[in-house]
């Protein structure tokens, strides 16, 4: 995984697959995880260029940033979510490796699929950031899976220790399972839209099957995800993210 050394476990303590909306973790597990030797390095669709913003939230890229913050497994946690089974054990919902298909730095992240019939994942912070300075999400994904048909893309609020968290449709932005890289650009305000306070964020990026019934053995590779400022969705950023149009 770009940027953090150990991916830790989410446990879902209420449903087999969670719809939109509260996540639940109580407990943590170190992750071991294997790594591929890394491709060519690559700058991505849109390189980045000394001066622009761009925000690395410590996941699925390798490349410059002007500012990043790091998972240190202190108060930002990367989370792989995990289903507790009938034993008590935990199971989680997918198996993430390194990829040498990519589309920035090195390598891709490649999400193998568990049994449980859903994934998800998540970047969350102990204490909220503001994130009220940038105006879009940038992320690429591949699939060539039947059952990877969209992800859910959400961000969220904890307000009074209750979640409030709110989603997109990748497919609304360009992602097809189609077995090529689709870069999907979104604008932050598709999610004040829908109550999101960006002033104050909790976790900056959750990827969820959502309703989808998610085969096992089925794949994802995520790579090139960051925030910044500007640029056109309907373009799919062709041109610079180089601030505001």
């Amino acid at each position: 995984m770009k940027n953090a050394l150990l991916i830790l476990l989410f446990t879902n303590i209420i449903s087999c697959r969670p719809e939109p909306g509260p996540h639940y973790y109580e407990s943590q597990e170190d992750f071991s995880q294997s790594h591929l030797a890394g491709g060519n390095f690559l700058s991505g669709e849109v390189p980045y260029e000394s001066g622009t913003p761009r925000l690395d939230i410590g996941v699925f890229y390798e490349g410059e940033s002007s500012e990043v913050i790091a998972i240190n497994e202190t108060d930002i946690f990367y989370y792989i979510y995990d289903q507790v089974q009938a034993d008590e054990s935990r199971k989680t919902t997918f198996t993430q490796t390194s990829d040498v298909d990519h589309v920035e730095g090195t390598q891709s992240d490649h999400f193998l699929m568990s049994d449980l019939g859903w994934f998800g994942c998540g970047v969350h912070w102990d204490s909220p950031r503001d994130l009220s300075q940038w105006t879009h999400f940038a992320l690429n994904f591949k699939s060539s899976s039947a059952s990877v048909s969209n992800i859910n893309i959400g961000m969220n609020n904890v307000i009074d220790e209750n979640e409030f968290a709110v989603f997109v449709a990748a497919s609304d932005y360009g992602f097809r399972n189609d077995g090529t890289w689709h870069r999907v650009v979104i604008p932050l305000s598709d999610f004040t839209s829908q109550g999101l306070d960006l002033s104050s964020i909790r976790s900056p990026l959750i990827l969820s099957s959502g309703t989808l019934s998610i085969e096992a053995g089925d794949e994802l590779l995520v790579d090139d995800v960051y925030l910044f400022v500007g640029g056109n969705n309907n373009e799919q950023l062709s041109s610079q993210d180089s601030g505001p149009n």
